[in-house]
């Protein structure tokens, strides 16, 4: 039989549970279950419009996102789940203090690393090199601004 690597050893399924209180009620904050992160991803995806080149042009409606995630992870008294229209009633500092414990204990959170990083830093400097040209073509830019040096 292979050796299973650490990284894949899942042989304790034990969920993270976090108590939290909110106006004087305790909640049960669990880690984002397999079904949860799915609809979450889904609803990110759906607020991004791809222009013709098949890059995101717009985005839209993206906050709604956050009350969805803390609904799906957070659980009342008797387990049952609490409802958006309750969470977007409490403060943003609750709100955004529940949502980002919920990206990290999920592992929901960036998953930059240095390639995909680099690349949108290509992608950003290609992007100020045309709008450089064509400001210089029109003669609004002073010629020193055209290297971005000062």
């Amino acid at each position: 039989m292979p050796t299973v690597s650490a990284d894949f050893d899942f042989d304790s399924l034990e969920v993270i549970e976090i108590p939290v209180k909110v106006g004087g009620e305790v909640y049960t904050l669990r880690e984002a279950s397999g079904d949860a992160a799915f609809k979450f991803r889904n609803a990110a995806m759906k607020c991004t419009k791809l222009g013709p080149d098949g890059k995101p042009a717009s985005v839209e409606g993206i906050a709604d996102i956050e009350p969805l995630l803390i609904s799906l992870c957070l659980f009342d008294s008797k387990d049952k789940p609490v409802p958006v229209t309750k969470i977007r009633t409490w403060r943003n500092k609750v709100c955004k203090s529940l949502y980002e414990k919920i990206l990290e204990i999920s592992e929901l959170g960036n998953d930059e690393d240095a390639s995909t990083l680099e690349k949108q830093l290509a992608d950003i400097q290609a992007k100020l090199d045309k709008v450089r040209a064509a400001d210089t073509d029109l003669g609004n830019v002073p010629s020193d601004t055209v290297t971005g040096s000062a």
